[in-house]
């Protein structure tokens, strides 16, 4: 426990930290009565368990520190970027992870855990928004209370791996976007010693490049598939540390990819194994350490049964003891070893990515301005056709139209001429620059003021310019149609053409899975209502590609 506290003294001179004196006259204790434990289910398998995620965390701190522990994290147990980056540091630190129920509050139960572990040192994950001042004034009862925060969650998990210093041998990354490859990923960096950093949909934040180049790791694992770490992050990742040696960990979904993570990571085998269920993070948050301590790899499950992939990792490992993480409701009993059966895991399929997307009324309108997501159709951006010399709109033009003609000294880029099955109507409209050019316009699948209403407020002006130019967002359509859609989402309107409203709907659910944008809950039933009667397995389009320029 000294080399803990000496980690913390070092990384807090390092920051610049001020730790004040914990307030007087909190006794260390029991639990109160009601108050959970791990429990044993069935010989072989241990359930770390609450009646809820902030139970669950107390569990597991039981389960790892029954003596008590130097350090604690705390974190907001309603969402999930701060406490992904801070697992692996909560294990470098030797620490349990506690979660708060909101922003003022924290729960009796992770009180009272907090009086058991009596700690010396309390670290808060991400800003005042995440955790308040009321909560830290509670927190400071019971131990001196600093913070590990940035402007965002990416900003945050850069500060978090700050605990590093200038050095890390290896470094992870993995989507901010999204939580279940963080999660399987997470224990893996923490049994290697490793932080975990986030990328955004398109690229980098500068906290995290800055964050990348001091680190300088001479290896850098990329955590999931092209969806949720694109090669335009990966392309950023090698200018930030050109010396480091790049891996990806992939699978065909979350499932897949915890199962590829273990293989890689534990390739000799592990006799233990922590299973969370792949369908929400909250159970998994305090988990990540306590697979660390365990020096276990951390696997995904349905909530009945376990996909083959994850069946074939238990099995390729050699797993004897199976620890559950959360109740029955998120993992039933035997749901590690039970089948999923014969078909495929859908989990990248439009309905769970949805799932996925956080729901929220619509922001104010306040401040949105076009040119917060740069110039039309600029090509400097980061996304698939930028920077290629030629603008998004004959990009995009010169992917939709068929019997494409284009300008002659233009490089291959001003489309002239074609014909475009139009999506909306189901029509096909000729396209002639300067003739019937006007009435054929270039859509935003998600408009722009409607992105600025749910989320791209918050999101970089850089990352405003991709979303405003990736053509993911982007069709060629009846100028008429597109503006009678105006700035509607999908529960205000539809293509009159049926046949294509589950893609319609579809590429809407990428777009703002990418650029953690939030729906409304009557857009979501929508899609929903579209998706589950016309495509219920549909998968989750992750590209729609513009063509070369061929000059």
């Amino acid at each position: 426990m000294q080399k803990t506290m000496g980690k913390v003294a070092v990384w807090a001179a390092a920051v610049g930290l001020v730790v004040g004196p914990a307030v007087p006259g909190v006794a260390s204790g029991g639990l109160a009565p009601g108050a959970v434990t791990s429990q044993a289910t069935v010989e072989g398998t241990e359930r770390l368990a609450g009646a809820n995620r902030y139970e669950t965390a107390v569990a597991v701190s039981q389960h790892l520190y029954p003596a008590g522990a130097d350090v604690v994290f705390v974190a907001r147990g309603t969402d999930f970027p701060d406490a992904l980056a801070g697992g692996p540091a909560a294990a470098y630190l030797d620490a349990p992870v506690l979660l708060i129920s909101s922003a003022t509050t924290v729960p009796n139960v992770v009180r009272a855990e907090l009086a058991r572990l009596a700690p010396r040192e309390i670290i808060v994950l991400g800003g005042g928004q995440a955790v308040g001042t009321p909560a830290t004034d509670v927190l400071g009862q019971y131990a001196p209370v600093s913070r590990l925060a940035g402007t965002d969650r990416y900003a945050t998990a850069a500060a978090v791996a700050s605990l590093w210093g200038t050095s890390a041998s290896t470094v992870y990354v993995a989507s901010g976007r999204s939580y279940p490859d963080a999660l399987a990923g997470g224990a893996a960096a923490a049994h290697q010693g490793a932080p975990v950093l986030l990328s955004t949909g398109t690229s980098l934040s500068a906290a995290t490049a800055d964050r990348l180049r001091t680190l300088n790791p001479s290896r850098v694992v990329v955590l999931g598939g092209e969806f949720a770490v694109p090669a335009s992050v990966v392309d950023k990742i090698r200018q930030s540390v050109p010396g480091a040696s790049l891996s990806r960990y992939a699978g065909t979904d979350r499932y897949g990819t915890a199962a590829t993570v273990a293989a890689n990571v534990w390739p000799q085998g592990s006799t233990e194994a922590f299973y969370a269920t792949g369908l929400n993070y909250a159970d998994a948050l305090a988990g990540v350490p306590a697979a660390a301590a365990h020096g276990a790899p951390l696997l995904l499950v349905k909530q009945g049964c376990a996909p083959a992939t994850t069946q074939g990792a238990t099995a390729d490992l050699g797993v004897i003891t199976q620890y559950v993480l959360g109740g029955s409701v998120a993992v039933a009993d035997g749901a590690t070893t039970a089948s999923c059966g014969v078909n495929p895991p859908v989990t990248d399929t439009v309905l769970a990515v949805l799932e996925d997307i956080p729901v929220k009324g619509r922001a104010p309108l306040t401040g949105y301005d076009r040119a917060e997501f740069g110039p039309d159709w600029t090509d400097a951006v980061d996304v698939q056709g930028g920077r290629n010399g030629c603008d998004t709109r004959n990009d995009v033009l010169r992917r939709d139209l068929d019997n494409l003609v284009v300008r002659a000294g233009t490089n291959g880029c001003v489309a002239e001429t074609g014909w475009l099955d139009e999506p909306f109507s189901g029509d096909t409209l000729w396209f002639e620059r300067g003739v019937t050019s006007q009435s054929i316009h270039i859509d935003h699948l998600v408009p722009l003021s409607d992105a600025w209403q749910k989320g791209a407020q918050q999101i970089t002006f850089t990352d405003r310019k991709n979303f405003a130019n990736d053509p993911l967002n982007l069709w060629a359509v009846d100028g008429g149609l597109n503006s009678s859609k105006g700035d509607g989402d999908a529960a205000t309107w539809l293509p009159p053409n049926r046949a294509i409203r589950c893609d319609y709907v579809a590429y809407q659910v990428a777009v703002k899975a990418k650029y953690d944008l939030w729906v409304t809950q009557a857009e979501k039933d929508a899609i929903t209502t579209i998706v589950n009667g016309s495509c219920p397995t549909k998968k989750i389009p992750v590209a729609n590609d513009v063509p070369a320029l061929r000059p």
